[in-house]
C-alpha cells in the first residue's frame, strides 16, 4: 500500500511535489491521478442528487499521466482482490470482492480514481472513475484515519 502522507495532522491522497509515479518512478508535479480507498455513505437527494458523509482517504497508489494509472485495475486485483463492477453512483452494487450487495446508504469503501494536484487539498479533486464499492467485511484493512 502506498505510505500515507499526512497534511496538518490528518491523511491525504495528495502527493508531494517530486514523489515518484507508482508505475514509471518519474518524479511528479501538477496534476496527477490518486488511487484511494474512500470510506464512504451516499446520502440520496430530494432532487435525485447524491451527498457523501465521510470520506476518509487510504490512498493507495499515485500515477503521473493516464497512460500510467492504467495499471489501477492490475493492482486491485492482484494486491487487493478487487475486481472492477463500476458502480458509478448505484446505491446498491456488488461487492468487488465478495460479490455481495453493498448498501452504499450505509458505510461503505469505494475505490475511486481521482485527479489531484501534488501538494493539494481538499477541494482540488475531482473524481474520474469508480472502480469498485467494497463491503465493510471485506475492506477491514482501510484504516479509519479521522479518529
Amino acid at each position: 500500500m502506498h505510505p500515507n502522507t499526512l497534511t496538518v495532522g490528518k491523511v491525504t491522497r495528495y502527493p508531494r511535489t517530486g514523489e515518484p509515479c507508482d508505475t514509471c518512478r518519474t518524479p511528479m508535479s501538477g496534476n496527477v491521478l490518486s488511487l484511494v480507498a474512500v470510506q464512504e455513505r451516499f446520502i440520496p437527494q430530494g432532487d435525485g442528487s447524491t451527498a457523501y458523509d465521510g470520506p476518509w482517504f487510504t490512498p493507495l497508489q499515485t500515477y503521473c499521466c493516464p497512460t500510467c494509472a492504467r495499471a489501477a485495475p492490475d493492482y486491485l486485483a492482484e494486491k487487493l482482490h478487487i475486481r472492477m463492477t463500476e458502480p458509478g453512483e448505484s446505491l446498491v452494487t456488488q461487492c468487488g470482492s465478495c460479490r455481495a450487495l453493498v448498501d452504499r446508504t450505509q458505510t461503505h469503501t469505494s475505490m475511486i480514481l481521482d485527479r489531484v494536484t501534488c501538494n493539494g487539498g481538499d477541494d482540488d479533486a475531482k473524481t474520474l472513475f469508480d472502480f469498485a464499492a467494497v463491503c465493510p467485511s471485506c475492506a477491514t484493512w482501510v484504516e479509519d484515519d479521522d479518529e
